[in-house]
């Protein structure tokens, strides 16, 4: 049979869990209406309440192998029944409180801490998937004007329009090789060679800072990005009818190979036979001796 007074340390647990709980609501401010408040009021004693409970009964689960714990507060049924006395009430009443606070603030720095983890995965799955729907929409964009820039049929004005879209893809990402290579070559199709060059110059720049490119792929990547830059050179240079920017712009277009041949030797071969590199080759006859000095040695 149960002593009365296992009910009575009980009860003690509850009251005092539930007042530690409601004391979690007064430390936290709120602005909602009464009725809201009532019922936040009566989830946290409930909470409080059972954090104690649980901390009683597991007081009691260690009492049955050593002996300690409630067992010194509730005695054993075999003994003569016993009134409970106000130091171990207080005592009770006072753990009670204290464990349902604790209980109470450590549920709600758990639920927080979960709060905040999966908002978190939210967020990158978000990123994620934000990601994927803009590499999507360019490899699109790409493919429809793949055919406008590179056919020789495309009229200015169709070119042109590749051009803006080419290069919204290439602000927001100027270390992507195929947004810049496609959009050099676009805007050579428009004699627009000084725009082509500062494009080749932003990926030169940006694609090392491509985080998973190996540094191998970066240099191959720059060497290209140089050879496209002395191929524009070369256009202008044919274009202009300066004679001192004629020069200026074949210097350029060497310096620019020298760069393409150390970053990327395998552009030798086609440097050689470009025909955008006609007139370096025709103005400057040092260019074969220049493009075979970088030659990669076997």
């Amino acid at each position: 049979m149960v002593e009365p007074i296992v009910y009575v340390v009980w009860l003690l647990a509850v009251l005092g869990g539930a007042l530690g709980g409601v004391a979690v609501s007064f430390t936290q401010p709120s602005r909602e209406g009464s009725l809201k408040n009532l019922l936040t009021i009566g989830r946290e004693a409930f909470i409080g309440a059972t954090a104690a409970l649980a901390l009683l009964a597991l007081g009691s689960l260690g009492s049955l192998f050593d002996g300690t714990g409630v067992a010194q507060v509730v005695p054993p049924a075999t003994t003569p029944p016993a009134t409970l006395s106000s130091q171990a009430a207080l005592l009770v009443l006072g753990g009670s409180v204290l464990a349902g606070f604790v209980g109470r603030r450590f549920l709600d720095a758990m639920s927080k801490t979960l709060l905040r983890n999966v908002e978190e995965r939210v967020e990158e799955i978000a990123k994620e998937n934000e990601t994927m729907k803009d590499m999507l929409r360019d490899n699109t964009t790409m493919d429809n004007v793949r055919g406008t820039v590179l056919e020789q049929g495309s009229t200015n004005e169709e070119i042109k329009i590749a051009v803006s879209k080419l290069k919204g893809i290439n602000e927001r990402k100027p270390g992507q090789r195929a947004s810049a290579i496609l959009l050099g070559h676009a805007l050579k199709r428009l004699e627009d060679y000084e725009g082509a060059v500062k494009v080749m110059g932003r990926f030169a720049q940006y694609v090392a800072q491509e985080p998973d490119l190996p540094l191998d792929e970066v240099a191959r990547n720059q060497g290209d990005a140089y050879f496209n830059t002395a191929c524009y050179q070369a256009l202008a240079a044919a274009k202009t009818q300066d004679p001192a920017k004629l020069d200026v712009l074949l210097d350029d277009a060497m310096q620019s190979l020298r760069l393409a041949f150390v970053l990327n030797p395998s552009n030798l071969a086609e440097a050689i036979t470009d025909e955008d590199l006609a007139m370096l080759r025709e103005k400057r006859p040092d260019f074969l001796v220049t493009a075979q000095s970088r030659a990669p040695t076997s």
